[in-house]
Protein backbone atom coordinates (compact mmCIF):
# COMPACT_ATOMS: atom_id res chain seq x y z
CA UNK A 1 0.00 0.00 0.00
CA UNK A 2 2.89 2.36 0.75
CA UNK A 3 4.52 1.59 -2.61
CA UNK A 4 1.26 2.35 -4.42
CA UNK A 5 0.53 5.42 -2.25
CA UNK A 6 -2.79 3.95 -1.11
CA UNK A 7 -4.07 5.29 2.22
CA UNK A 8 -6.70 2.71 3.26
CA UNK A 9 -7.58 -0.96 2.85
CA UNK A 10 -10.77 -0.28 0.86
CA UNK A 11 -8.73 1.62 -1.69
CA UNK A 12 -6.23 -1.24 -1.91
CA UNK A 13 -9.01 -3.82 -2.40
CA UNK A 14 -10.47 -1.71 -5.18
CA UNK A 15 -7.10 -1.61 -6.98
CA UNK A 16 -6.67 -5.38 -6.50
CA UNK A 17 -10.05 -6.01 -8.12
CA UNK A 18 -9.48 -3.68 -11.06
CA UNK A 19 -5.77 -4.08 -11.89
CA UNK A 20 -4.40 -7.57 -12.73
CA UNK A 21 -0.76 -6.63 -12.07
CA UNK A 22 -1.54 -5.46 -8.54
CA UNK A 23 -3.67 -8.56 -7.93
CA UNK A 24 -0.81 -10.85 -9.05
CA UNK A 25 1.64 -9.07 -6.77
CA UNK A 26 -0.72 -9.38 -3.80
CA UNK A 27 -1.04 -13.11 -4.51
CA UNK A 28 2.74 -13.46 -4.69
CA UNK A 29 3.17 -11.71 -1.34
CA UNK A 30 0.72 -14.10 0.32
CA UNK A 31 2.31 -17.33 -0.91
CA UNK A 32 3.58 -19.82 1.68
CA UNK A 33 7.07 -21.32 1.53
CA UNK A 34 6.61 -23.95 4.25
CA UNK A 35 7.28 -27.51 3.13
CA UNK A 36 9.38 -30.48 4.20
CA UNK A 37 11.22 -33.42 2.73
CA UNK A 38 9.21 -36.67 2.88
CA UNK A 39 6.37 -34.91 4.68
CA UNK A 40 3.88 -37.41 6.18
CA UNK A 41 5.89 -40.69 5.95
CA UNK A 42 2.81 -42.97 5.46
CA UNK A 43 2.05 -41.12 2.23
CA UNK A 44 5.58 -41.65 0.95
CA UNK A 45 5.49 -45.30 1.96
CA UNK A 46 2.35 -45.69 -0.18
CA UNK A 47 4.00 -43.92 -3.10
CA UNK A 48 7.08 -46.14 -2.88
CA UNK A 49 5.41 -49.51 -2.29
CA UNK A 50 2.13 -49.20 -4.23
CA UNK A 51 1.81 -46.26 -6.61
CA UNK A 52 5.20 -46.37 -8.33
CA UNK A 53 5.20 -50.18 -8.79
CA UNK A 54 1.67 -50.01 -10.22
CA UNK A 55 2.69 -47.29 -12.66
CA UNK A 56 5.77 -49.22 -13.74
CA UNK A 57 3.69 -52.36 -14.32
CA UNK A 58 1.90 -50.51 -17.14
CA UNK A 59 5.18 -50.29 -19.04
CA UNK A 60 5.20 -46.57 -19.87
CA UNK A 61 8.10 -45.15 -21.87
CA UNK A 62 7.94 -41.99 -19.73
CA UNK A 63 6.53 -41.48 -16.22
CA UNK A 64 5.20 -37.96 -15.73
CA UNK A 65 4.47 -36.10 -12.50
CA UNK A 66 3.33 -32.55 -11.75
CA UNK A 67 4.04 -30.90 -8.39
CA UNK A 68 1.40 -28.16 -8.21
CA UNK A 69 2.30 -25.43 -5.73
CA UNK A 70 5.81 -26.80 -5.21
CA UNK A 71 7.03 -24.05 -2.85
CA UNK A 72 10.78 -24.56 -2.27
CA UNK A 73 10.89 -27.94 -3.98
CA UNK A 74 11.23 -30.37 -1.09
CA UNK A 75 8.51 -32.75 -2.31
CA UNK A 76 9.81 -32.66 -5.88
CA UNK A 77 13.24 -33.72 -4.69
CA UNK A 78 11.79 -36.29 -2.28
CA UNK A 79 10.17 -38.06 -5.21
CA UNK A 80 13.31 -37.81 -7.35
CA UNK A 81 15.44 -39.32 -4.58
CA UNK A 82 12.94 -42.16 -4.12
CA UNK A 83 13.07 -42.81 -7.88
CA UNK A 84 16.87 -42.85 -8.03
CA UNK A 85 17.13 -45.23 -5.09
CA UNK A 86 14.66 -47.58 -6.76
CA UNK A 87 16.68 -47.42 -9.96
CA UNK A 88 19.81 -48.37 -8.04
CA UNK A 89 18.00 -51.46 -6.74
CA UNK A 90 16.22 -52.62 -9.89
CA UNK A 91 18.25 -51.33 -12.81
CA UNK A 92 17.15 -48.84 -15.50
CA UNK A 93 13.66 -47.38 -15.15
CA UNK A 94 11.56 -45.48 -17.71
CA UNK A 95 12.38 -41.87 -18.40
CA UNK A 96 11.10 -39.56 -15.65
CA UNK A 97 9.59 -36.18 -16.50
CA UNK A 98 8.90 -33.88 -13.53
CA UNK A 99 7.10 -30.52 -13.77
CA UNK A 100 7.17 -28.27 -10.70
CA UNK A 101 5.07 -25.11 -10.56
CA UNK A 102 4.43 -22.26 -8.17
CA UNK A 103 2.94 -18.79 -8.43
CA UNK A 104 6.03 -17.25 -6.77
CA UNK A 105 9.08 -16.99 -9.08
CA UNK A 106 11.42 -16.40 -6.15
CA UNK A 107 10.49 -19.78 -4.69
CA UNK A 108 11.07 -21.45 -8.06
CA UNK A 109 14.57 -19.98 -8.32
CA UNK A 110 15.43 -21.09 -4.79
CA UNK A 111 14.01 -24.56 -5.40
CA UNK A 112 15.98 -25.04 -8.62
CA UNK A 113 19.21 -24.18 -6.79
CA UNK A 114 18.72 -27.13 -4.42
CA UNK A 115 20.38 -25.47 -1.41
CA UNK A 116 18.80 -25.77 2.07
CA UNK A 117 19.66 -24.94 5.66
CA UNK A 118 21.19 -27.93 7.42
CA UNK A 119 18.32 -28.22 9.93
CA UNK A 120 16.57 -30.28 7.24
CA UNK A 121 18.76 -33.31 8.05
CA UNK A 122 16.27 -34.46 10.70
CA UNK A 123 13.60 -34.83 7.97
CA UNK A 124 15.64 -36.98 5.58
CA UNK A 125 16.24 -40.75 5.80
CA UNK A 126 19.87 -41.61 6.37
CA UNK A 127 20.25 -43.41 3.04
CA UNK A 128 19.09 -40.27 1.21
CA UNK A 129 21.20 -37.89 3.27
CA UNK A 130 24.35 -39.91 2.61
CA UNK A 131 23.68 -40.46 -1.10
CA UNK A 132 22.22 -37.15 -2.24
CA UNK A 133 23.47 -34.31 -0.02
CA UNK A 134 26.72 -32.54 0.67
CA UNK A 135 26.99 -30.39 3.80
CA UNK A 136 28.92 -27.13 3.66
CA UNK A 137 29.05 -24.37 6.29
CA UNK A 138 25.54 -24.78 7.64
CA UNK A 139 23.98 -25.67 4.30
CA UNK A 140 22.86 -28.89 2.62
CA UNK A 141 23.53 -29.00 -1.12
CA UNK A 142 21.66 -31.46 -3.35
CA UNK A 143 23.54 -33.69 -5.76
CA UNK A 144 23.34 -32.75 -9.43
CA UNK A 145 21.60 -35.98 -10.49
CA UNK A 146 18.68 -35.13 -8.19
CA UNK A 147 18.28 -31.68 -9.73
CA UNK A 148 18.43 -32.96 -13.30
CA UNK A 149 15.40 -33.24 -15.63
CA UNK A 150 13.00 -31.06 -13.61
CA UNK A 151 11.05 -28.27 -15.32
CA UNK A 152 10.38 -25.35 -12.97
CA UNK A 153 7.52 -23.16 -14.21
CA UNK A 154 5.39 -20.32 -12.90
CA UNK A 155 1.71 -21.29 -12.72
CA UNK A 156 -1.35 -20.20 -10.74
CA UNK A 157 -3.47 -23.10 -9.47
CA UNK A 158 -6.52 -20.84 -9.22
CA UNK A 159 -6.16 -19.63 -12.80
CA UNK A 160 -8.36 -20.82 -15.68
CA UNK A 161 -5.88 -23.21 -17.32
CA UNK A 162 -4.28 -26.32 -15.79
CA UNK A 163 -0.88 -27.53 -16.94
CA UNK A 164 -0.93 -29.52 -20.14
CA UNK A 165 -0.76 -33.22 -19.33
CA UNK A 166 -1.48 -35.96 -19.15
CA UNK A 167 0.36 -36.67 -15.90
CA UNK A 168 0.53 -40.06 -14.19
CA UNK A 169 0.74 -38.30 -10.82
CA UNK A 170 -0.17 -34.85 -9.54
CA UNK A 171 1.06 -33.73 -6.12
CA UNK A 172 -1.20 -30.97 -4.79
CA UNK A 173 -0.35 -31.07 -1.12
CA UNK A 174 -1.12 -28.36 1.45
CA UNK A 175 -1.87 -25.70 -1.13
CA UNK A 176 -5.17 -25.16 -2.94
CA UNK A 177 -7.31 -27.28 -0.59
CA UNK A 178 -5.85 -25.48 2.43
CA UNK A 179 -5.76 -21.85 1.29
CA UNK A 180 -8.58 -21.53 -1.26
CA UNK A 181 -12.17 -20.72 -0.21
CA UNK A 182 -14.27 -23.85 0.18
CA UNK A 183 -16.85 -22.86 -2.42
CA UNK A 184 -14.16 -22.69 -5.13
CA UNK A 185 -12.21 -25.84 -4.30
CA UNK A 186 -14.32 -28.31 -6.29
CA UNK A 187 -14.12 -26.36 -9.55
CA UNK A 188 -10.36 -25.87 -9.19
CA UNK A 189 -9.75 -29.55 -8.46
CA UNK A 190 -12.02 -30.48 -11.37
CA UNK A 191 -9.86 -28.44 -13.75
CA UNK A 192 -6.73 -29.92 -12.23
CA UNK A 193 -7.96 -33.46 -12.79
CA UNK A 194 -8.24 -32.71 -16.50
CA UNK A 195 -4.44 -32.90 -16.54
CA UNK A 196 -4.42 -36.41 -15.04
CA UNK A 197 -3.96 -39.45 -17.24
CA UNK A 198 -6.57 -42.20 -17.07
CA UNK A 199 -5.98 -44.10 -13.80
CA UNK A 200 -3.61 -41.33 -12.73
CA UNK A 201 -3.09 -40.37 -9.09
CA UNK A 202 -3.83 -37.10 -7.28
CA UNK A 203 -2.04 -36.78 -3.92
CA UNK A 204 -3.23 -34.19 -1.38
CA UNK A 205 -2.18 -33.16 2.13
CA UNK A 206 -2.70 -35.32 5.20
CA UNK A 207 -5.14 -32.83 6.76
CA UNK A 208 -6.95 -31.90 3.57
CA UNK A 209 -10.32 -33.21 2.33
CA UNK A 210 -11.35 -33.81 -1.26
CA UNK A 211 -14.40 -31.66 -2.20
CA UNK A 212 -17.59 -33.69 -2.36
CA UNK A 213 -18.52 -32.36 -5.81
CA UNK A 214 -15.45 -33.87 -7.51
CA UNK A 215 -16.87 -37.00 -9.15
CA UNK A 216 -14.09 -38.38 -11.36
CA UNK A 217 -11.66 -39.19 -8.51
CA UNK A 218 -11.96 -41.92 -5.90
CA UNK A 219 -9.91 -42.67 -2.80
CA UNK A 220 -7.28 -45.42 -3.08
CA UNK A 221 -7.60 -48.11 -0.40
CA UNK A 222 -4.80 -48.20 2.20
CA UNK A 223 -3.19 -45.07 0.78
CA UNK A 224 -3.82 -41.93 2.82
CA UNK A 225 -4.38 -38.78 0.78
CA UNK A 226 -4.28 -40.56 -2.61
CA UNK A 227 -7.09 -40.40 -5.18
CA UNK A 228 -7.28 -42.13 -8.54
CA UNK A 229 -8.89 -40.90 -11.74
CA UNK A 230 -11.69 -43.12 -13.01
Amino acid sequence: MRQLDIRDVDGYLQRIRSEPDIRREARRLMTVSISRFFRDPPVWNCIETKLVPELLSRGPAVVTAWFAGCSLGQEVYSFKMLWLLLENQTGPLPQLSLTATDVNPEYLNMAAAGVYRDHIIKEIPGKCLERFFRRDRGLCLLAEDVKRDISWQRHDLTGPAPMRGPFHMIFMRNSLLTYCKEEFRGSHVGRLSESLASRGYLIIGAREEMPADVKDLYRVDDCPCVFRKR
